[in-house]
């Protein structure tokens, strides 16, 4: 089985249209400076079995990786749109039969740490060579045990 999660503000009402998704999360970000507080995160199954067995909640107050532009915090951005790993770890965590996450928009790797450290199988798509080079680092790092976030 596969899990699929999308998580994009952008033509959000696109993507609902075309590929109804089986549940929709909401990751609120809490007091940011960014006009979006809050992301959908449309979660897709490849499989029979119903979708949200183990789902705890739909709704997750986790703070986004801080700018460091406008913070003083150890921990700095490598992508424009990079989340805190621990908001996948945990939605990860819900899917406890499904072994396998593709993340279509892969970015920095965000997602595929989220697998290592919730021991699930990972594939990961990314158009940018920029980003998947940092992709590919960071989930190395992860694998050795060595990245924060």
């Amino acid at each position: 089985n596969f899990i699929l999660i999308i998580q994009s503000p952008n033509r959000m009402n696109e993507q609902i249209k075309r590929h109804p998704p089986k549940r929709t999360l909401i990751w609120g970000k809490g007091v940011i400076m960014s006009s979006t507080r809050y992301n959908p995160i449309f979660c897709y199954e490849i499989g029979e079995k119903k979708l949200g067995r183990y789902v705890w909640s739909d709704c997750f107050g986790v703070e986004p990786v801080p700018n460091t532009k406008f913070t003083r915090c150890a921990t700095e951005k490598v992508h424009k749109y990079q989340d805190p790993s621990i908001l996948y770890e945990t939605i990860i965590k819900m899917f406890k039969t499904d072994s396998t996450v593709l993340d279509p928009f892969m970015g920095s790797g965000t997602t595929g740490i989220a697998c290592i450290k919730t021991d699930k199988n990972f594939i990961g798509i990314e158009l940018d060579k920029g980003y998947f080079d940092i992709a590919q680092e960071r989930i190395e790092q992860a694998q050795k045990g060595g990245v924060e976030e």
